[in-house]
């Protein structure tokens, strides 16, 4: 009866604590490497994150980190037609949060949570379309999230938290525009003035912890991951910071490195298996 009503307390009750407990048990699968199970969770919570009577910018930014799981999951099973469908999906469902946290601001501009909202949902975007190879496109979606950061943080530049994001944002974009067009890139434009290599340089690497980030959070392949890590440390050490903050930033890569690197491996290269899914893009995908 829950599963075709949601609407009641005690089915809300009820079905949070299943999506929950399938969390949990896709957490402690993937510990050992039980890659296989972790995706058979995840594609039973799937369904039941759905029902949520609420259909806000939250949660379809929710049900797009699910999916993009469930695809890298996939992904890592060397399943890329199915990876595919559920990357998508993801990026459809973060097309949507978007939408509605455009609908919120349109109404209420200065709406805290709806700007963040947004936010998400553009970085989600962008991250999803540089997995499956568009990163041109992807530096689009970075430049908007840029560009949003910018006229919160000019609206309030005492504020420590839009601050930080407009740095995040930037870090995101630094990085795909060197992706795209190494030092020849338009920097200008990203950091509203010109910027000194080494300025780039350390967006850069902070960048590349802001992307090794994003695929822990939707469990890419860990060969990925760790090529992602092994970058920012090269790109610390390159930048040869030697003040206590340069160096703790070097140590603390170096121990996310470690700790990726003691993890159980998949069975097949992460690149191999990006590069599968790359060559099977779809229009879909390729949709704005």
């Amino acid at each position: 009866r829950c599963l075709s009503d949601w609407s009641s307390d005690v089915c809300s009750s009820d079905l949070s604590q299943l999506v929950v407990a399938y969390g949990h048990a896709q957490s402690v699968f993937l510990h050992p490497g039980q890659i296989g199970e972790a995706l058979e969770m995840a594609q039973k919570a799937a369904p039941l994150d759905a029902l949520a009577p609420v259909k806000n910018a939250s949660f379809w930014s929710e049900l797009a980190y699910r999916y993009a799981q469930i695809g890298s999951f996939q992904l890592r099973l060397g399943q890329s037609g199915e990876a595919a469908a559920s990357w998508g999906t993801a990026l459809d469902d973060f097309k949507r949060s978007r939408e509605e946290a455009d609908k919120v601001l349109a109404a209420n501009a200065g709406n805290a949570a709806a700007q963040g909202d947004l936010r998400h949902a553009v970085h989600g975007l962008t991250a999803l379309l540089e997995l499956t190879g568009n990163r041109e496109e992807a530096l689009r979606w970075a430049k908007e999230a840029l560009a949003h950061a910018t006229a919160q943080s000019d609206a309030d530049p005492k504020s420590p938290v839009l601050g930080g994001n407009l740095r995040i944002s930037r870090e995101i974009a630094v990085r795909l525009q060197w992706l795209v067009s190494g030092e020849k890139g338009d920097y200008r434009s990203l950091f509203g003035r010109e910027a000194t290599p080494g300025q780039i340089r350390a967006d850069l690497a902070s960048g590349w912890v802001q992307w090794a980030g994003y695929l822990g959070d939707v469990e890419s392949p860990l060969p990925a991951r760790v090529e992602a890590l092994r970058t920012v440390v090269e790109l610390y050490r390159q930048i040869a910071d030697s003040t206590p903050a340069g160096q703790v930033q070097l140590a603390s890569a170096i121990a996310r490195l470690g700790q990726m690197l003691s993890l159980p491996s998949d069975s097949a290269s992460g690149a191999e298996k990006v590069g599968e899914l790359r060559d099977r893009k779809s229009t879909r995908l390729n949709s704005s």
